[in-house]
């Protein structure tokens, strides 16, 4: 099934973003099924930190999945040294400055949402909007401490987990998340060659739990496709994969033609 990701990237570099404690606090102070559900206006699949989404073949079912739980995220924060230490609802270091983090976005609502859920938990997001060709410029100079992105690819062969997360890919809305892993490297390249089903899902399996492990990047929510068609007229059908890795390929027009 093809699907597009909106989802979030953490700057690995920069603080706090970079430190897996916020990150597994910011997973848990999301509330994905309620962001899917809110911007597609109906059932939608809720992100998965291992990126497959739900329901496809190559998903691992047993990755972390960091449930709705502001308690949690707090703990985290506070294990961090985060505090509310004037009691305004805002948790501040120990020196006093303000927990905030700057989201670069396009024009979307899903940004406000994020706002809101992390300001929950004493996390000030100060949004950051852009065009969409600014925003893919900043992502792919680094220069960002969260940013919103949406692109196609995630409903196509699990090569994916190579190409977005080893630099290798040239579409600009999936750069920014580059694992750093040598074993995660390793495996990437390990897949690509693997001629084994067995042995290939048991290696994208392990990749799927490395990202769920770092969380370089959360995925929020899945949008499905939906196709329109007359079926007296013709029988449509989806090529796995396709282009950018999840777009039907053009050769599918071969079902306009008639005989």
């Amino acid at each position: 099934e093809p699907l597009s990701v909106a989802r979030l990237i953490f700057h690995l570099d920069r603080m706090p973003t970079g430190a897996p404690a916020f990150r597994r606090a910011v997973a848990h102070a999301l509330d994905r099924r309620r962001i899917a559900e809110t911007i597609t206006r109906g059932p939608a699949p809720p992100g998965n930190p291992g990126v497959v989404p739900p329901g496809d073949p190559w998903m691992n079912p047993n990755v972390p999945q960091y449930p709705y739980d502001p308690a949690r995220a707090r703990a985290l924060l506070a294990e961090l040294g985060y505090s509310d230490r004037d009691g305004d609802g805002r948790l501040e270091d120990a020196g006093g400055a303000p927990l905030a983090v700057e989201l670069v976005t396009s024009p979307v609502r899903d940004a406000e949402l994020v706002r809101q859920m992390l300001g929950e938990v004493g996390i000030e997001v100060r949004v950051r909007t852009v065009d969409p060709a600014t925003r893919a410029q900043l992502g792919a100079e680094g220069r960002f401490q969260l940013l919103f992105t949406t692109h196609i690819g995630s409903g196509g062969d699990p090569d994916y987990l190579r190409t977005w997360f080893t630099g290798e890919e040239a579409n600009l809305f999936a750069t920014g998340s580059r694992m750093r892993s040598p074993e995660y490297l390793r495996l990437a390249r390990r897949q690509l060659e693997a001629i084994d089903p067995t042995e290939r899902r048991a290696i994208i399996w392990r990749m799927q739990a490395m990202l769920a492990e770092a969380l370089p990047t959360l995925p929020l929510y899945y949008r499905r496709f939906f196709w329109i068609y007359d079926s007296r007229l013709l029988t449509p059908f989806v090529t796995r994969g396709g282009l950018l890795n999840g777009i039907p390929l053009l050769e599918n027009k071969l079902i306009f033609l008639s005989r």
